[in-house]
């Protein structure tokens, strides 16, 4: 059930699992947050501006505990906009980010270079949803970050 949303994001409850699906992966009752893939694949079933949506594992992560549904929508499409400027050839073209065990879930062969930890990203806007995920896909991907941060008026 998608109880918040906006434009391609939701944020609910799972209320089923389909048949293909690791039942270990997740489970009815699990908060979720989504990227609708609806733009992708241009089925209605996708989209966020329903009460039920039907959505691929890519799509969908667990949302702890200690975040509330409204503040958890906003969180996929701030980490998939700032992981197309970031990563993506026709932007940036940053090197991808690795895990402690070196593993690296998506980026595409031979996007993984070593020896960042001497290149600066700068991040203007470093407060807003997009801002604060490229922070932090910078710094996981090994780059010093700079950063600016509006103050609240």
């Amino acid at each position: 059930m998608v109880l918040n949303t906006y434009v391609y994001t939701g944020a609910g409850t799972i209320t089923a699992v389909g048949s293909g699906v690791d039942k270990s992966a997740f489970k009815v009752g699990d908060r979720i947050v989504a990227l609708s893939d609806e733009w992708i694949v241009h089925k209605a079933s996708n989209g966020m501006y329903q009460r039920y949506a039907s959505l691929g594992l890519g799509c969908v992560t667990k949302l702890p505990n200690t975040i509330d549904f409204t503040d958890g929508v906003v969180l996929p499409l701030g980490v998939f906009t700032a992981t197309s400027m970031m990563f993506s050839p026709s932007n940036l073209d940053l090197s991808w980010p690795v895990g402690k065990d070196k593993s690296v879930v998506v980026a595409p062969e031979g996007k993984v270079k070593t020896g960042m930890e001497k290149q600066v990203v700068v991040v203007w806007g470093g407060s807003s949803s997009v801002g604060a995920s490229a922070i932090q896909l910078a710094r996981a991907a090994g780059y010093n970050v700079a950063h600016h941060r509006a103050r609240f008026i």
